[in-house]
């Protein structure tokens, strides 16, 4: 079975989370995929007029910071790293705040999506098994794929009517789900061949983009839109490139682009410190916040000037 690692740091996404390898898709072609990417395209976006800032959490020991979603108010949810482990957090005017998990012996809380009504979804672990969670007024929910065998749930976006969608681990693999009216729905691509679907994001038409592991051996994108699957086609070596998230305009962020009907634009032609970065989130006023770097990664704010 096809392993959809994070174990390199060139990978363009070390996460210092203790979530199994497995679960955080950041393929080791991440980074170089970005980098040899030819035929891009710069439309619609304007390659002079992004600015780009550096997403640091200002608290005592942190080592890592990591923006993983956007909403379109502009909040930032991430994670960062210290002594103790991982914690999540919200961006919004320029102050970080906490998220931690409040169950008793919880861990490394992770902040990967954020809706427009201020919704967040994650993950933490406790007792060395991960969970999903849901974060809404201000009151935490665990949200476990209720399934015999599952040994670990991850939830990774949320769009602004409540459906979230995210990832689950059982002894076949990963696959992606969709939480939607309180019922799971397995997310798994269907193509021959295919493994280790991973689902990251999704748009308030419903539409969510991910990855999975085809049966060439290699990683690929996928857009689910009216129930059917479709394989991204990338300018990457061997299509390799990964997607993250999707507007409600249907721009998709990933390794080193956002695509949408104009093409292909490289995030290093938005602004040239985006050289190897990651689009993990992006939003309807088209800013982007991510992770950049080779070996030591960096996460950042992309924003339309």
């Amino acid at each position: 079975m096809l392993e959809l690692s994070n174990k390199s740091a060139s990978a363009g996404l070390r996460m210092r989370s203790r979530i199994p390898t497995a679960f955080i898709l950041t393929a080791v072609i991440a980074t170089s995929a970005a980098s040899s990417l030819t035929g891009a395209q710069d439309a619609p976006h304007d390659p002079h007029r992004y600015k780009f800032a550096l997403l640091n959490a200002p608290f005592v020991g942190v080592t890592q910071t990591v923006g993983y979603g956007i909403n379109d108010l502009g909040m930032v949810v991430g994670s960062y790293n210290d002594a103790v482990g991982d914690h999540g957090f919200v961006l919004e005017r320029g102050i970080y705040t906490p998220i931690d998990f409040p169950l008793p012996g919880a861990q490394n809380t992770v902040a990967f999506g954020i809706n427009n009504r201020r919704e967040i979804v994650g993950s933490y672990t406790a007792g060395g098994v991960g969970h999903g969670f849901l974060f809404k007024d201000g009151v935490f929910t665990t949200r476990d794929f209720p399934a015999p065998g599952v040994t670990q749930t991850q939830a990774r976006g949320i769009d602004d009517q409540g459906r979230i969608v995210g990832t689950y681990i059982d002894d076949a693999g990963s696959h992606g789900f969709l939480f939607n009216l309180g019922v799971f729905t397995a997310v798994d691509v269907p193509f021959a061949g295919a493994c280790c679907t991973i689902a990251s994001g999704i748009n308030d038409r419903g539409e969510i983009v991910g990855s999975y592991g085809g049966g060439d051996g290699f990683i690929h994108a996928f857009v689910q839109e009216n129930g059917e699957f479709r394989t991204i086609d990338l300018p990457f070596p061997n299509n390799q490139g990964l997607a993250y998230a999707i507007t409600n305009r249907g721009e998709i962020g990933g390794t080193g682009f956002i695509l949408d009907r104009g093409g292909i634009t490289l995030l290093s032609a938005l602004n040239p410190n985006a050289v190897n970065a990651v689009a993990l989130g992006v939003n309807d006023r088209g800013e982007i916040v991510g992770i950049v770097g080779n070996l030591q990664e960096s996460s950042f704010l992309l924003e339309p000037e």
